[in-house]
């Protein structure tokens, strides 16, 4: 949920941009609507969404077939929240089933609360690594899975000093793997 509390802060509330391969993962929309007050703006329709291929790399003379769906909501107003809620499904095959990704739990503008949550069977082992403040996992055994969360609330905004590195980050962040160490990355590439 995003709520723009003035007209500036619409540009991050109105417009949702999300890329994707088709030919191995989709994309499923829940919900979303917009909250004004008491009212419910339902914009699930499918009018609401645009996908389209853009070849980011066509001038390198590389054609990924990855696809875009584009949400810019209309009349979105200063003090409306705008709810969404998706999945994504499938996995680049190339990976086979190796886990790893990055969760931020901040960015250029304050959030109000950021939850992550990550179910893995038992026998999956994964590996975290944190940089700056990241929140405490809470770690709760559901069966054959472990469930993984991490919550943060009034998180403030974290900018970027125009004159750090390119290779400079000040936004905190957990690194998750399912391999235990660069060694084993190495012999499975």
């Amino acid at each position: 949920a995003v709520k723009g509390i003035n007209d500036r802060g619409l540009s991050y509330a109105s417009p949702w941009e999300w890329s994707y391969d088709p030919s191995f993962e989709r994309i499923v929309f829940h919900e979303l609507y917009v909250l004004r007050g008491k009212e419910k703006i339902d914009h699930l329709l499918k009018k609401n969404f645009e996908i389209i291929q853009r070849e980011e790399n066509l001038s390198r003379a590389t054609y990924d077939g990855s696809l875009s769906v584009i949400v810019n909501l209309k009349n979105v107003r200063a003090g409306d929240i705008v709810v969404l809620a998706y999945s994504r499904k499938g996995r680049n095959p190339v990976f086979k089933n190796h886990y790893f990704k990055m969760y931020n739990f901040n960015y250029a503008f304050p959030i109000a609360k950021i939850a992550v949550r990550i179910l893995a069977h038992e026998n999956r082992k994964l590996q975290f690594k944190n940089f700056e403040n990241v929140p405490e996992v809470v770690t709760t055994k559901k069966g054959t899975l472990n469930e993984y969360v991490w919550q943060a609330e009034d998180v403030q905004a974290v900018f970027d000093d125009d004159r750090s590195p390119n290779w400079y980050n000040p936004n905190s962040r957990v690194q998750i793997s399912d391999f235990n160490d660069w060694d084993e990355f190495s012999r499975w590439t």
